[in-house]
């Protein structure tokens, strides 16, 4: 009886050990998901802003713009940016900024456009509820100041409490050069 008890113990402690690696590769699998889509969400020079973990009240389901790709994203005039996301707090307006964040003690050293009131476009029905899916398309017209610098462009849609309900940045490049981190 004893013997029987050991070699159950035995292989009750493989079975687990092996469970255990299997269950941590999922996790560290899962992770590397999860940190590869909050940083990176498309083939392009876009991502999300980085945010405290649970003060991003929106997920992002898609987001391009004209004129970037996974190799570059040139700044010039005007360029469409398309972006689908879901809000999860309500909102009865949406207001949308986009701004130049190229140097940290300037953090919004130009603004391309402030305050754009979604609600107030004949497609947009609100307010908005916690769930709704938005996909909203806009130009961006990008001034002659900054076409020749590297930089980060912010946006961002807040709702009326100046609640955060998008946040992206999109790094781009002085034509000819590929896309870099801007000294901040």
């Amino acid at each position: 009886m004893i013997i029987s008890w050991a070699i159950v113990r035995r292989d009750h402690l493989r079975l687990m050990r092996g469970l255990s690696m299997r269950i941590s590769g999922v996790q560290s699998l899962m992770f590397l998901m999860v940190i590869g889509s909050v940083l990176r969400l498309s083939s392009q020079q876009i991502y999300q802003c980085t945010l405290p973990i649970g003060d991003a009240d929106f997920v992002v389901e898609s987001v391009s713009m004209t004129g970037c790709s996974y190799d570059a994203c040139k700044h010039r005039g005007k360029q469409t940016f398309n972006v689908s996301f879901t809000v999860l707090i309500p909102a009865k307006t949406i207001q949308i900024s986009v701004v130049d964040n190229r140097k940290a003690d300037k953090p919004h050293s130009v603004k391309f456009w402030e305050n754009y009131k979604v609600c107030d476009d004949k497609d947009m029905e609100c307010p908005v509820m916690p769930g709704t899916t938005l996909s909203l398309s806009f130009n961006i017209s990008i001034p002659k100041a900054v076409k020749n610098k590297d930089i980060w462009t912010r946006v961002e849609a807040f709702n009326e409490n100046k609640e955060r309900l998008l946040c992206l940045k999109i790094l781009s490049a002085k034509k000819g050069q590929a896309p870099k981190k801007p000294d901040l």
